[in-house]
């Protein structure tokens, strides 16, 4: 038997079982239990940040609900016309997951934390008005 044969016929089977090792596996896909708790667990995490700033700039849990409800509105209804996050939980593997609910999260707390930012400056402005109206009515 010659060498060379051998080693020949064994390149073959060699180069298919290391290409085959380099394709990585499939995920499996999360179920809708895993992806549900990954949003309640975004969300939390979402308000915690929220609150600590609106406790930060001395706004009431009012506030907080008003913009939380004006960002999930936007969330779902982009003025724009497009669908926000519009996936499919349904066969999302992990990794795609994980990534979205960082984003949404991110995108969540920061236009929540925005909205707070506008109703603060918003009640500042009017409270200036105020003041000034009531001292011009003084004189």
């Amino acid at each position: 038997m010659d060498a060379g044969l051998t080693l020949g016929k064994l390149i073959g089977p060699i180069a298919a079982v290391l290409c085959l090792a380099a394709i990585p596996a499939r995920a499996e896909p999360v179920s809708i239990a895993e992806a549900g708790s990954a949003q309640t667990q975004m969300q939390t995490k979402a308000l915690a940040a929220i609150n600590a700033y609106a406790k930060l700039v001395y706004l009431d849990q009012s506030w907080v609900s008003y913009c939380w409800t004006e960002t999930n509105k936007q969330a779902e209804h982009a003025t724009d016309g497009s669908i926000p996050f519009g996936l499919s939980y349904r066969g999302i593997e992990r990794s795609t997951l994980d990534m979205t609910m960082e984003i949404k999260g991110a995108w969540i707390k920061n236009r929540t934390i925005l909205c707070l930012a506008q109703a603060k400056g918003d009640l500042a402005r009017a409270s200036e008005a105020a003041n000034a109206d009531s001292g011009s009515k003084a004189r």
